[in-house]
């Protein structure tokens, strides 16, 4: 779960973990949500150089400027998601990005990050019953890494 997860169960009251839903929520592409706001690789940037005057989303570019290609701006795109900045485990549809849109750049590990993401969620729903954010997390500095240096935690077992 990542923290804005934590966060909003605790104002529900207790981030309780059910172990029967959890592979219904894997299966149905739920856990995308998970990838969705926070992957471990950000697909980084595309620089181009603008070779003609043009308008992008309303936006003026003159020949010769840089445009810079945030890949992951598109999982919080409002024309796609309602209220992207939102953890919502729920959310259907849930058209991310997060492993490439298809065809040629799919990415091709994206089956063992799920199968990685089940495992982990399986494996904690079978010892604590809730999650709770133990303190603020701290994140890697990076434009390519969506790292965390630390994000503590207390499991309340079963």
């Amino acid at each position: 779960m990542t923290a804005s997860a934590l966060r909003k169960r605790a104002e529900k009251a207790a981030a309780r973990i059910d172990p029967d839903s959890l592979a219904q929520r894997v299966q149905a592409g739920r856990r995308s949500h998970t990838v969705r706001v926070a992957p471990g690789v950000l697909p980084g940037t595309t620089d181009w150089t603008a070779t003609a005057a043009t308008e992008i989303g309303g936006i003026k570019i003159a020949a010769g400027e840089k445009v810079v290609t945030w890949y992951l701006a598109a999982n919080f795109d409002p024309t796609v998601f309602a209220d992207p900045h939102t953890f919502d485990i729920e959310r259907t549809p849930n058209p991310h990005v997060t492993f490439g849109g298809g065809g040629p750049h799919l990415c091709l590990g994206q089956w063992m990050a799920r199968l990685e993401v089940r495992t982990f969620l399986a494996a904690l729903a079978q010892r604590a019953d809730r999650v709770e954010l133990a303190g603020e997390p701290r994140r890697v500095r990076s434009n390519f890494i969506n790292g965390l240096k630390l994000l503590p935690l207390h499991l309340v077992p079963r």
